[in-house]
């Protein structure tokens, strides 16, 4: 019995920590999270996630917040007349049975005010659904232009 316990109590802080989230037949996880932080004091520092929709409906974002920060934005990079260029997004669709990468010079979250932090600290970072419970990951930050965290894919 005490074993049993043990294995079960794992399991729940494995999904727990993974950012897991499981309604009806719709699962979603996230994963690798990770915070660049700012260039300079008071400029925003970028968020980067990897989410798996496992279920057999289309997830959309909706909103992120944290309580490391004032404001937090979906936002995506995108080509227009030969550049490269940043907007704001108000959704982003993750199909289902896919998976979905935000990273540099894509999907990625902007955070705004953030809090004093630095690289190995972490910050909750909450995801907002239209149709799911918000799910909460802690990010790992990096500093100013680093790349992600050398344990993470």
């Amino acid at each position: 019995m005490t074993r049993f316990l043990g294995v079960t109590a794992l399991f729940l802080a494995l999904v727990a920590g993974a950012g897991q989230c499981l309604a009806g037949d719709r699962t979603l996880s996230i994963r690798d999270a990770w915070v660049r932080a700012p260039v300079l004091d008071g400029r925003p520092a970028a968020g980067y996630f990897t989410i798996v929709n496992l279920g057999g409906h289309s997830q959309q974002i909706v909103g992120a917040r944290s309580s490391a920060a004032r404001r937090v934005e979906l936002h995506r990079h995108i080509m227009k007349d030969g550049r490269m260029m940043m907007r704001q997004v108000d959704a982003v669709d993750v199909g289902a049975g896919a998976t979905l990468v935000f990273e540099p010079h894509g999907h990625h979250l902007m955070i705004f005010g953030l809090g004093p932090v630095g690289p190995g600290d972490s910050v909750p970072i909450t995801l907002e659904f239209a149709d799911h419970p918000p799910i909460t990951v802690m990010a790992e930050v990096v500093e100013a232009g680093a790349g992600a965290p050398r344990h993470l894919p």
